[in-house]
């Protein structure tokens, strides 16, 4: 009985999390308030607590200072719970590799058909472009950018299930490469490679604001095949880690980038 209520009551605060009742980074009532709220236990109200954290939904703080944050869902989280499933089945990097490949360019497809491309996705891919290119001396930073700009793809396709499947998937890639840089084991993109790079990122601007659909799509393949073929060449690194996209791991390279996205 007391479980099932608890499930309830985390449902309750789970719809009030997803409709941005209760925002993010908010902190939840404390739990006398919600105690009196919902005229519950305090053992059924840490249980629903409890599922709530077990889905990612809210951080709890322990301690004198303690408390229960909220934590709206993210293509981060899904990342990470995304390759605790392909590390439990021993995925190859190379399977997550090709799904890229073919899933990716799907995103710049859809930027080149929509209408509004030129008032929405061809000023986000030029602001991250101009950005990559002014940080083209800098390997480390140049790439963090260079990064972005598949993001932005994936946001502004303009399909929501695409945005949220591939952003967690370049999510995962990316995690990958900054532990393998991290770790010294695969380089930075060399000046070829970063001049390479930008100019394939300027032509898929240009074939997205033209609206041909087709030859950005077909660039975009060859463009992300290059890129992964060359980072997998040099790692020693075969199957998925969860790791590197953990919350812990992000937290860490949030630091390192001083606290930015």
């Amino acid at each position: 009985m007391a479980q099932g209520i608890a499930r309830t009551l985390a449902g309750e605060l789970r719809a009030r999390i997803l409709s941005g009742d209760l925002p993010d980074a908010t902190a939840l009532p404390t739990f006398e308030r919600m105690q009196a709220e919902f005229d519950v236990s305090m053992p059924t109200l840490r249980e629903a607590i409890r599922i709530l954290e077990s889905e990612g939904l809210i951080v709890v703080h322990r301690g004198s200072r303690g408390g229960a944050v909220v934590r709206s869902p993210r293509g981060e989280t899904i990342a990470y719970t995304l390759g605790l499933v392909l590390e439990s089945a021993e995925t190859s990097l190379v399977d997550v590799a090709t799904a890229l490949q073919d899933i990716e360019p799907l995103c710049v497809r859809y930027c080149a058909l929509r209408p509004d491309r030129r008032e929405t996705v061809v000023p986000a891919l030029r602001k991250v472009h101009e950005a990559a290119v002014e940080l083209s001396d800098s390997d480390e930073r140049f790439t963090e950018a260079a990064r972005r700009f598949h993001e932005v793809l994936a946001a502004e396709c303009g399909n929501q299930t695409l945005k949220v499947l591939v952003g967690a998937l370049i999510a995962l890639w990316s995690g990958h490469e900054s532990e393998w840089a991290c770790h010294g084991e695969v380089g930075r993109p060399t000046a070829a490679q970063r001049r390479v790079g930008t100019a394939a990122h300027a032509r898929l601007i240009e074939l997205i604001d033209a609206g041909d659909a087709d030859a950005a799509m077909a660039l975009a393949r060859e463009h992300v095949a290059a890129s992964q073929n060359a980072a997998l060449s040099r790692t020693s690194q075969q199957t998925v880690r969860s790791a590197a996209v953990s919350p812990l791991a992000l937290d860490r390279a949030r630091e390192l980038r001083g606290g930015g996205r």
